[in-house]
């Protein structure tokens, strides 16, 4: 288990000092937290495209720079 996760939560304070946050660790947080919350588990590639649809919808021309800004 990765260190600070001992007890199967987070521990916020030591979490910086633990080991690197590889696609696996990343994978298992996510599959959890996603399950818990959405019922679903999601894994990295749906990630991303839940947030290229989400900044698709909601942040669209939002950091466009003014270089590139063509009216």
């Amino acid at each position: 288990m990765d260190e600070g996760y001992e007890t199967g939560e987070p521990d916020f304070k030591t979490m910086h000092r633990s080991k690197q946050w590889t696609s696996e660790r990343i994978r298992k947080i996510m599959q959890k937290h996603s399950e818990k919350w959405l019922g679903v588990r999601l894994n990295i590639s749906a990630w991303r495209h839940i947030a290229i649809g989400i900044s698709r919808r909601y942040l669209r021309r939002r950091f466009v720079d003014e270089e590139e800004e063509v009216d």
